[in-house]
């Protein structure tokens, strides 16, 4: 199925800047093949956002950056963790959240 969503660098900046304004997020990171492959017309965007802190479950807090998005129609993968599940994830390195600090693209970090 050709869906024709190879984006551009301005469509990653729309995107980083909507969820910087749902989330007030402390990092940013593009991860996947836009990050470390080739994209191809099939890929979707992979994104991790880091939090503050939330009581939600990660799969919840995704959620509200879906909406944010969901007029751009194209697919897309939020992930959504805490400082803290970040830093803890992170330092193992059989984890994704690991090759994803190591190797994906940080979009945003807050000052």
């Amino acid at each position: 199925m050709n869906r024709n969503y190879l984006v551009d660098l301005d469509l990653i900046e729309v995107i980083k800047d909507r969820l910087v304004s749902v989330y007030d997020p402390k990092e940013i990171y593009l991860f996947g093949s836009y990050a470390w492959g080739k994209p191809t017309d099939e890929s979707d965007i992979d994104l991790l956002v880091i939090v503050g802190m939330s009581d939600d479950k990660p799969y919840r807090r995704a959620i509200k950056g879906l909406k944010a998005l969901r007029d751009l129609k194209m697919p897309e993968d939020i992930l959504v963790y805490t400082v803290d599940e970040f830093s803890q994830l992170s330092d193992d390195v059989s984890t994704l959240c690991y090759k994803i600090k190591h190797e994906g693209i940080k979009l945003y970090e807050s000052v």
